[in-house]
């Protein structure tokens, strides 16, 4: 498998990463997830070590997509040179334009997406409110609840509804369907892809120029 890509991404975000996987041309990319609470389960450097585990050696490249939910301490991943860590801003701005995302939040939206919205029964567990507490505490700074709606296939109004039942706010669909996410996913596939090509013609060259010398 050393000729292959890994990627770990959050499981909020796994639907749509994998379903692009799944109908695109990535024969040559694994993916992967990691459970994290955006507050209370932060992951450093020995967090992202104990999940890959010993799959560092089973890859040419492992890439860790990580925003908010990585808190900055340095254990020795320096020591693996084929694991990068990709910290965005926001984790979002996978899927979405960042000033947009900010645009939606300060004007009070709580952003979630069809794949989120998969596990939200999760989610709310982890919140740990219960119906009358989660509506007090989320109507104190949230005006609506807004779905980024990224096409993925599967019904998610039941679950959209339920959610704004529970946080007692109403919602509002925003498509932005899964192009940017096209995008994204690219940029990181095809720069590990040249950069494989530019390393095997090197090699090429170096090996062709010995047997002439």
């Amino acid at each position: 498998m050393k000729d292959k890509l890994c990627i770990y991404i959050c499981n909020s975000l796994v639907p749509e990463v994998e379903h692009l996987l799944h109908t695109g041309d990535y024969p040559d990319v694994d993916l992967k997830s990691f459970a994290a609470n955006c507050t209370a389960k932060p992951v450093d450097d020995k967090a992202i070590l104990e999940l890959i585990g010993n799959k560092a050696e089973e890859y040419d490249k492992i890439i860790v997509i990580v925003s908010t939910c990585l808190r900055n301490s340095k254990t020795g991943l320096k020591n693996f040179n084929n694991i990068e860590v990709v910290q965005l801003e926001q984790c979002f701005e996978l899927l979405f334009s960042l000033p947009s995302i900010y645009h939606f939040i300060k004007q009070g939206n709580y952003l979630v997406t069809n794949g989120w919205l998969r596990n939200y029964k999760q989610h709310v567990r982890e919140w740990g409110f219960n119906p009358k507490t989660a509506k007090n505490y989320f109507g104190e700074s949230l005006k609506r609840l807004m779905l980024l709606e990224t096409g993925l296939p599967g019904e998610y109004q039941a679950n959209l509804e339920a959610l704004s039942e529970y946080m007692g706010l109403p919602y509002e669909v925003f498509p932005i369907g899964i192009s940017h996410l096209q995008k994204s996913l690219d940029a990181i596939v095809y720069d590990w892809r040249n950069e494989k090509e530019r390393i095997s013609l090197n090699d090429s060259i170096a090996r062709f120029s010995r047997e002439t010398s």
